[in-house]
């Protein structure tokens, strides 16, 4: 399970850029640095919300089946990936790590709820 004595700098960030309207964007002055704070970039995923409110998903094209079997996979990423989403979490939120790792199990159950 994860450790409970972590420190910022042991956790790995695999990403940098940030996924809006099924593309990675870097931040746009192409820096990164800490974030405390999102608003930087809002407006670029808000006008991509507003976007895919008005096309039709491919969501749309998969059968209820289909659709628990992807969210399943999904809930079982969650699961697998628990110590390196939870550290995030806490690095993110400031939170106690095992808050963190309640938060991502809860996210899978969410998941996994979602698919029934």
């Amino acid at each position: 399970m994860t450790d409970k004595n972590i420190k910022v700098s042991d956790i790995e960030i695999k990403y940098t850029q940030i996924f809006i309207n099924s593309k990675w964007h870097k931040a746009t002055n192409g820096k990164t640095f800490p974030v405390f704070n999102l608003h930087a970039d809002i407006d670029k995923a808000v006008e991509a919300a507003k976007k895919a409110s008005e096309i039709k998903s491919i969501w749309c094209n998969y059968q209820p089946a289909e659709r628990g079997n992807l969210l399943r996979k999904f809930a079982n990423l969650f699961r697998r990936d628990v110590d390196y989403l939870s550290k995030l979490a806490t690095l993110n939120g400031g939170e106690i790590i095992n808050n963190s790792v309640g938060e991502v199990f809860a996210s899978a159950a969410c998941l996994d709820y979602g698919k029934e």
